[in-house]
Order: structure tokens, then C-alpha cells, then sequence
């Protein structure tokens, strides 16, 4: 049983971690086409992508935390 929670962690965290890189190139890429065309405005969208990025890992650190924890 406790094999297969750490299975099921590691897996959860490896689609987490890609799903986080695919974001971080995405908004990059927005922020840099939307520099490039002198949107000052887009600076603020990408530190804010960046912001809810970094919120949406740790909520779902914590709920793998909930999940595989015997208190709940």
C-alpha cells in the first residue's frame, strides 16, 4: 500500500512539473511577442502568470500533502 502512494505521488508531481513548463514557456512567449510590440501592460499579465503559477504548484502540493497523509 505505501508503494503504491509513493507511486501515485511521484506520477502526480511529473505531470505537475510538465504541466507548470508548458505554462512558463507559454506566458514567456506571450510576454515576449507582447513586448516586442510595445505592450507595457504585458508585464504585468506575465508577472501575474507567474504569481498564479506559483500559488496553483503550491495548492497542489498541498493537496497531495492531504491526500497521502493518514490524519484526513
Amino acid at each position: 500500500m505505501e508503494l503504491r502512494k509513493e507511486f501515485m505521488e511521484a506520477e502526480f508531481h511529473a505531470s505537475e512539473k510538465q504541466n507548470l513548463e508548458a505554462y512558463y514557456k507559454a506566458s514567456e512567449q506571450y510576454f515576449l511577442s507582447s513586448f516586442a510590440k510595445g505592450e507595457q501592460s504585458s508585464c504585468l499579465a506575465y508577472v501575474d502568470g507567474h504569481l498564479a503559477g506559483m500559488f496553483h504548484a503550491l495548492l497542489s502540493a498541498f493537496s497531495v500533502c492531504i491526500r497521502t497523509s493518514s490524519w484526513f
